[in-house]
């Protein structure tokens, strides 16, 4: 059993999947006028102001689990996904998660 959210953002867009028996949460992103190169860090933020639910690195690509403590907030909706760059570190790119 999994739960499916897109990612919608103006220069990020993917997909996020959360495998519930494991509490895994998968991820692919696509990322517009940028190179990977330029990725310092992507986090998975509660709301627009945070906290950190988890850490995803600087891959567009792969999984983080997800512990019971913030469980709630990815499944209501509750999340965002936060992208820093080289080019301004200070300033996350940010992006919803729509089921």
């Amino acid at each position: 059993m999994s739960k499916e959210f897109r990612v919608a953002g103006d220069r990020i867009r993917g997909r996020l999947w959360l495998d519930r028996p494991t509490q895994t949460l998968h991820y692919e992103l696509e990322l517009s006028d940028m190179l990977d190169a330029e990725i310092v860090d992507i986090k998975l933020a509660r709301s627009a102001s945070g906290p950190i639910i988890a850490l995803l690195g600087t891959d567009r690509t792969g999984s983080t689990p997800i512990g019971n403590a913030n469980l709630s907030s990815l499944v209501d909706g509750d999340a965002q996904l936060w992208l820093f760059t080289a080019s301004d570190p200070a300033n996350a790119v940010k992006a919803s998660l729509e089921p």
